[in-house]
């Protein structure tokens, strides 16, 4: 099979929002040696904007939206491991603690930043969704981390979000 059909084969998983369909189409791209970031860029991320729309537009709600995540997540468990084999010989650019702020359950735009960061060499600890402020300044403490990235989707952690900055101020860490 050539590769447009499984990129085409890796949309239609998830925009029909299929487990079983994104998980063959993930093993024949990694069994057709075929880049990996080309599939998620050609097929899985191309999925994930038209079920954005197709929310955006009322046509699915959100339980449709998070089963394509989930789908998104099984795809990229096969895919993740393929893209850090081909990264080996990428050397470390720094360390950096990634979550959702406090109050905000989204993950997709999070894990895909935070295994882009891996295969570019970055050394990634994400710390998951719905993490309160002092957390994030722990674990980059704990980590030694040169960058703190914070993810939000909703308008009403845009507070968590001050509250860390000024932390990091009180803290004398410099935010650039």
């Amino acid at each position: 099979m050539g590769k447009e059909a499984i990129f085409e084969n890796l949309f239609n998983a998830i925009v029909g929002i299929s487990e079983e369909r994104v998980k063959k189409a993930a093993n024949e791209l990694v069994k057709g040696k075929i880049d990996p970031l080309e599939g998620i860029e050609k097929g899985l991320s191309k999925g994930m904007e038209v079920i954005g729309e197709r929310f955006e537009k009322l046509e699915i709600y959100l339980p449709e939206l998070i089963m394509a995540g989930d789908v998104f997540n099984s795809a990229m468990e096969i895919l993740e491991p393929e893209i850090l084999a081909r990264g080996k010989s990428v050397a470390k650019k720094g360390t950096i603690v990634i979550g959702t702020a406090k109050g905000d359950i989204h993950e997709i735009g999070k894990d895909i930043v935070a295994m882009l960061l891996k295969t570019a060499g970055f050394e990634v600890h994400n710390i998951g969704k719905d993490v309160p402020t002092p957390t994030f300044l722990q674990e980059a403490e704990k980590a030694k981390a040169d960058i703190i990235g914070v993810s939000a989707l909703l308008t009403t952690t845009l507070l968590g979000q001050k509250n860390l900055i000024d932390l990091l101020r009180e803290t004398g860490i410099s935010l650039w």
